[in-house]
C-alpha cells in the first residue's frame, strides 16, 4: 500500500510544470520557452528555444524576471499558458519558417491580466526555434 502511496505521488508530482519535450514543433518550442521563463524561471532552459543570438541577450540579463521585463515588456507572475494561434496549416512538413500567439493570463503587479506575445520561428535542422520576439501594441489588462 505503501509503495502504491509513493508511486502515485511521484506521478502527481512529475505532471506538474516540466519542460516541454517531446517532437520539436512550434507548439511545442513556445510553451517551452515561455514556461522556462514564467513558471520555472529558468533562463539556461529558456535558451534552449531560441538562436544562439537571442540566447546571448537571455544570458544578459540573467534572471527570469529581467527578461520578462526588458526583453518580452511583460513582467508577470502566476501564469498559465496557452497557444492561440499558429500560422501554419496543411502544408506545415514543408514549411520552415511561421509566426505563433501564445497567450499569457496571470498577474501583472496584483492585478489581473492576459496578454499575448508573438514568436517567430525557423526550422533549423529539423528543429524549430525561436528568431524573433513580436511585440503587439494591443493588450488586455
Amino acid at each position: 500500500m505503501r509503495l502504491i502511496l509513493i508511486l502515485t505521488l511521484w506521478l502527481i508530482s512529475a505532471c506538474g510544470q516540466q519542460p516541454i519535450d517531446g517532437p520539436s514543433t512550434p507548439e511545442n518550442t513556445t510553451l517551452g520557452f515561455f514556461q522556462a521563463i514564467y513558471i520555472d524561471k529558468d533562463v539556461e532552459a529558456a535558451t534552449r528555444y531560441v538562436t544562439p543570438e537571442l540566447a546571448e541577450v537571455l544570458r544578459h540579463y540573467h534572471l527570469a524576471t529581467q527578461i520578462q521585463r526588458y526583453v518580452l515588456s511583460l513582467p508577470m507572475t502566476n501564469v498559465s499558458l496557452d497557444i492561440m494561434e499558429v500560422d501554419l496549416d496543411f502544408f506545415r512538413k514543408s514549411a520552415d519558417e511561421t509566426t505563433v500567439t501564445i497567450k499569457l493570463e496571470g498577474l501583472k503587479g496584483d492585478r489581473p491580466w492576459i496578454d499575448d506575445r508573438i514568436v517567430r520561428m525557423k526550422k533549423i535542422k529539423n528543429r524549430w526555434i525561436i528568431t524573433e520576439f513580436i511585440h503587439d501594441k494591443y493588450s488586455r489588462g
